[in-house]
């Protein structure tokens, strides 16, 4: 039995960037192609020698460009394009997330986290509502008892409340999650869209495992802003370095076959990413 496959037999220029968007010149790409037919196991061993892992170094600056056109760009976005969208870039970050469908009466939540952990999600899209507010923490307060008192699907868990930017520190929301967490022990997480792309460039060059996922929403309460950002890095930096040390007594050894194998200096790169976060989060903080 014989398979066809094609190739390109050489770097043309046929993929290629142009006013800042990748483009594929098709009259290159159909000269530069050739078809070969040949055996199936033939077919697997010459592509196998393609099989090669990635390496990703993303520049600050450009990350910072590439957040700030994110920022721009999902501004006019309605709730039938914001909510897949936040779904997909929690699904990147290597959580099972989905959204309910339209006109479900039984889903009282726009999204949910099923594992590794459950979390229900209040999606705010631009359109409805720039910042977060105190309505949707309350909504978000509702989808934690729902979660818990009809579902039984956890106890004093996580909820979420997703949009655009954050709300002013001063207003009420404060003191809805505060009275939330002290009387009820609920944690709500406040986090806006562009933190969560972030993660997801972040994610390409440091390849954050599920446990370092994990620790940024079980360990965050109220906005996920600068000093929770610092918080996480901190976690990151500090569980490689434990790894690196003890080892198989580290708490992510059994995972130690997925990290990447790089030697961070500890302050150096703690640094840096504090300060690049600050520049990003003068996009959605909130405005006085």
């Amino acid at each position: 039995m014989t398979a066809a496959f094609a190739f390109h037999v050489a770097t043309t220029g046929a993929i290629n960037y142009q006013s800042d968007k990748l483009v594929i010149t098709q009259h290159l790409s159909k000269k530069n192609l050739v078809t070969h037919s040949s055996a199936e196991s033939e077919a697997i061993k010459h592509f196998q020698k393609f099989d090669i892992e990635l390496d990703y170094s993303l520049d600050n600056d450009l990350i910072l460009k590439a957040l700030t056109n994110f920022f721009n760009k999902v501004q006019t976005l309605k709730k039938d394009e914001f909510y897949p969208l936040v779904r997909n870039l929690l699904r990147t970050l290597g959580v099972k997330a989905k959204v309910g469908k339209s006109g479900d009466t039984q889903w009282r939540y726009d999204a949910i986290v099923v594992e590794p952990f459950v979390m229900p999600a209040e999606i705010k899209s631009p359109t409805e509502d720039t910042v977060i507010n105190p309505n949707s923490i309350r909504q978000a307060i509702e989808n934690s008892i729902t979660v818990e008192a009809s579902h039984r699907l956890v106890r004093k868990g996580m909820s979420a409340v997703v949009a655009l930017m954050y709300s002013n520190k001063r207003s009420a929301a404060e003191d809805m999650l505060k009275d939330a967490n002290d009387l009820h022990n609920m944690r709500i997480l406040l986090i806006s869209a562009v933190v969560i792309a972030y993660l997801n460039l972040k994610n390409l060059q440091n390849k954050f495992t599920i446990k370092d996922i994990e620790f940024l929403f079980k360990n965050t309460i109220g906005s996920f802003d600068d000093k929770a950002i610092k918080e996480f890095w901190i976690n990151y930096l500090a569980r490689r370095e434990e790894l690196e040390a003890l080892d198989d007594r580290a708490e992510y050894s059994d995972i130690k076959e997925l990290l990447q194998n790089q030697n961070f200096n500890f302050q150096k790169k703690l640094k840096e990413e504090v300060e690049q976060f600050d520049k990003i989060f003068n996009l959605i903080k909130a405005k006085k």
